[in-house]
């Protein structure tokens, strides 16, 4: 936000994109109230300002991926497709870019949450291939995120093909694994937990269920103990500085 504050006086645009980074983590991390609040306050202006910036496309490819995903987690469909168009006619000149992957990726989750499976599965086809040419099928970079496989598992469940499903979830979360991705670790250790119980098959919902648990309480602890660290750390730095001053 410092950063911000300098921008704010000498390129207000970089200001306002700042200020909308930050609403983009926040939707990433799941909080949407934050996120629309600094969605609702820089985006308008950055609209206005966008002429100034050389990289105007790519930037605008991050707001319109949050709002996608942001319209489609409330049942938006309508606006989700229209943020998923965006990033798709942004990139179809430029189709290996990684951001037409997910563009292509984010309509059909729109699709399928629809229940039009004929209209979501050459996207999630395409975006597939994209993605293992590509970028070796990797799902997560430190600026985007695509997951084709769990998108095909979405698409498997609503085809009621559950042995496919099985199949990608499980892939999903193998290349959470190792991506070193806790965040999807979870995500897809809750959805295995869930996807197996509804399949009658408890012992190996349990199973999950437990993994889950044991995983959500490493990170918790190791959060924890990065935080007393982290006291202790500026504990001792203010103890030096009063030695300092007295």
């Amino acid at each position: 936000m410092k950063g911000a504050e300098v921008f704010k006086k000498f390129y207000p645009y970089w200001y306002y994109n700042a200020l909308g980074i930050v609403g983009v983590y926040y939707a990433e991390w799941g909080n949407e109230k934050k996120a629309w609040e600094y969605f609702n306050y820089a985006l308008p202006i950055l609209d206005s300002l966008r002429f100034l910036s050389p990289t105007t496309e790519r930037n605008k490819a991050f707001y319109d991926v949050a709002l996608s995903r942001l319209r489609l987690k409330a049942k938006n469909y309508k606006e989700a497709m229209r943020h998923a168009d965006f990033v798709i006619n942004d990139f179809k000149q430029n189709s290996t870019n990684r951001f037409y992957a997910i563009g292509l990726l984010l309509k059909a989750l729109v699709y399928i949450s629809t229940s039009e499976p004929s209209a979501a599965y050459p996207l999630l086809t395409e975006a597939k291939k994209l993605s293992d040419s590509l970028y070796n099928g990797r799902m997560t970079t430190f600026n985007s995120t695509l997951e084709i496989d769990y998108g095909l598992y979405k698409y498997f469940i609503l085809v009621k093909d559950y042995k496919s499903a099985e199949k990608y979830l499980l892939q999903a979360y193998k290349r959470a694994v190792e991506e070193t991705s806790n965040e999807f670790q979870l995500k897809y250790l809750k959805e295995l937990s869930a996807f197996y119980l509804n399949q009658g098959q408890l012992s190996l919902g349990k199973d999950y269920t437990t993994e889950y648990f044991a995983l959500k309480e490493k990170i918790e602890e190791a959060q924890s103990n990065f935080k007393v660290a982290q006291y202790e750390n500026e504990k001792k730095q203010l103890d030096q500085l009063q030695n300092i001053m007295t």
